[in-house]
């Protein structure tokens, strides 16, 4: 059963509006405190609350994603959502739809990377030209980079870039840092984007 990120956490997400105010009132959660001018005139969509909305547009008018009004939801994804027998990419599939990305639309590995005294779930993706894969850590420990490379011999990415699909020499090529953020690109807005690290 494919699952949606919003769906998995929507009854959270309720539990939360509600507590700062909110008011289930047929499609509308109504009353939630705005957390920027503190008044009780912010409101989102029962269907899709991950944005609330400031009804004061002359005084206030913000607009907020869950991710600031509710962070605990898009963090502790390995306890949250744990691998299972039936899915054993479960944890990496939340963590990559939380950031919006369709995970039938490439491929990807959940992975455990293991380094001095901890240990912590990754979304591994495969690099043709080295035989390693590159790491998105997932909950990283604080004061930790959240990226790594298989070990291995020879340079692992210098003068190369992950494509999730062949270049269009026609279209306009976007160069990004990141595997995640090349992949947001193409789905978010449409754009050809190439990872370089």
């Amino acid at each position: 059963m494919k699952i949606n990120f919003i769906d998995a956490i929507k009854d959270e997400l309720i539990t939360c509006l509600e507590s700062k105010g909110g008011k289930l009132g047929g499609n509308y959660i109504n009353n939630i405190r705005c957390p920027s001018c503190n008044e009780p005139e912010a409101y989102t969509f029962v269907e899709d609350p991950t944005i609330i909305h400031c009804n004061r547009k002359k005084n206030c008018g913000l607009s907020i994603h869950a991710k600031q009004f509710a962070p605990h939801l898009f963090r502790d994804w390995s306890s949250r959502f744990p691998a299972t027998k039936e899915d054993s990419k479960r944890t990496a599939k939340f963590y990559l739809k939380s950031r919006g990305l369709d995970t039938s639309c490439f491929e990807f590995e959940q992975s455990l990377w293991k380094e001095d005294d901890w240990e912590r779930n990754t979304v591994a993706f495969k690099c043709d030209w080295s035989g390693r894969r590159w790491h998105r850590l997932i909950d990283p420990p604080t004061g930790v980079r959240k990226t790594r490379w298989d070990s291995g011999n020879g340079v692992a990415y210098r003068g190369y870039a992950w494509m999730n699909q062949q270049v269009d020499p026609e279209v306009e090529l976007w160069v990004v840092e990141g595997i995640i953020e090349a992949l947001s690109l193409q789905q978010g807005v449409g754009i050809q984007a190439a990872a370089t690290f």
